[in-house]
């Protein structure tokens, strides 16, 4: 698949954005979102966006030395993904 986007190695951070001109600024926009990983591969941030652009919601994840968040209660990453592109909802 990183073929298909010129990526070489480990992504770092995915940055994605789409604008919708619909005039609900307030609303997430679920298809604006970033992810920063680690260099193992964990989430270490993600940050979603209303439909103005304005970051609405930062979360910072720390994993213990068995790779769980801390405090545990964190959804996975397949859950962040699903939540972040509305699949579900």
């Amino acid at each position: 698949m990183n073929d298909k986007y010129d990526v070489k190695g480990r992504v770092r951070r995915l940055e994605q954005r789409k604008d919708w001109n619909l005039g609900l600024e307030h609303l997430p926009n679920r298809d604006s979102f970033d992810v920063e990983f680690s260099p193992t591969g964990q989430i270490l941030r993600v940050t979603t966006y209303n439909m103005a652009g304005a970051v609405i919601v930062s979360e910072q994840f720390v994993y213990s030395v068995s790779n769980s968040t801390v405090p545990g209660d964190k959804p996975t990453a397949t859950a962040l993904f699903t939540k972040l592109r509305g699949v579900g909802s």
